[in-house]
């Protein structure tokens, strides 16, 4: 199940011209490169490096549905969780980051990048790199494929 949807159709003229150029020069800003330099800095904070697809935060609950650790993270949750302390992280931020039962992935994602401060459009790149870009790769692959991707936009 994918986090985007596909349509051909325009709202306006030129509207994914514009859209992708609005990327582009969000990327090669001031933000979009401190932004990057915090998502490499995210990547290379995870112990198992692994980024799973389509979904923030995977999880291992108890027989009580508690949480129990953290099995999984796609780019955009390595982020998520390296902004927020998990130490600190409220019951909302619980619910919010670790429901995978009837969530909207999008609405979701939305939610995660307003929290932490990360503009809409780098939270759909990232997430794009992450779950269709790297599609069929494994986690391992999809990690170094995100991790590659978000260097080469660095700038030096």
């Amino acid at each position: 199940m994918s986090r985007f949807w596909e349509s051909n159709e325009e709202d306006y003229p030129n509207a994914n011209v514009l859209y992708h150029e609005n990327v582009r020069r969000l990327l090669d800003g001031k933000r979009g490169q401190k932004w990057l330099r915090e998502i490499e800095q995210a990547l290379l904070a995870l112990n198992d490096k692994k980024l799973i697809s389509n979904q923030l935060i995977s999880v291992r609950r108890n027989d009580e549905d508690e949480v129990v650790e953290i099995t999984g993270v796609c780019a955009l949750g390595a982020y998520v969780l390296y902004k927020i302390d998990a130490s600190k992280i409220t019951n909302l931020h619980r619910h919010m980051l670790y429901e995978e039962d009837g969530s909207d992935a999008w609405e979701l994602a939305m939610w995660a990048q307003n929290e932490v401060g990360l503009h809409q459009m780098l939270g759909q790149w990232l997430e794009w790199a992450n779950d269709e870009e790297a599609e069929g790769m494994t986690e391992t692959q999809r990690y170094d494929f995100v991790l590659r991707k978000v260097r080469q936009t660095i700038h030096a």
